[in-house]
C-alpha cells in the first residue's frame, strides 16, 4: 500500500479523477444554470472538495513529495 501512495502515478489518477469531478460538476452547473443550487447540496460539497485538498496535501506531506 505504501509503495502505491509514493508511486508518482498515484498522484496523477488522483488530479486525473479531480479533473474529471471538476469537469462533470461544472457541465452539471452550466445546465442548471436557471434555477439555484440548494443549500444543502452546497453545504455536502464545500467540505468535501477542502477535505479532499487537505488529504492530498497530507500524503504529499508524508510521502515526501511536498517541498518544504
Amino acid at each position: 500500500m505504501l509503495s502505491l501512495l509514493t508511486h508518482r502515478s498515484f498522484y496523477g489518477g488522483l488530479f486525473g479523477a479531480y479533473a474529471v469531478g471538476v469537469g462533470l460538476g461544472t457541465g452539471g452547473s452550466i445546465r442548471r444554470q436557471a434555477g439555484s443550487v440548494p443549500f444543502w447540496r452546497k453545504a455536502i460539497v464545500a467540505p468535501l472538495f477542502v477535505g479532499g485538498w487537505l488529504v492530498l496535501g497530507l500524503l504529499l506531506q508524508v510521502t515526501g513529495q511536498l517541498p518544504r
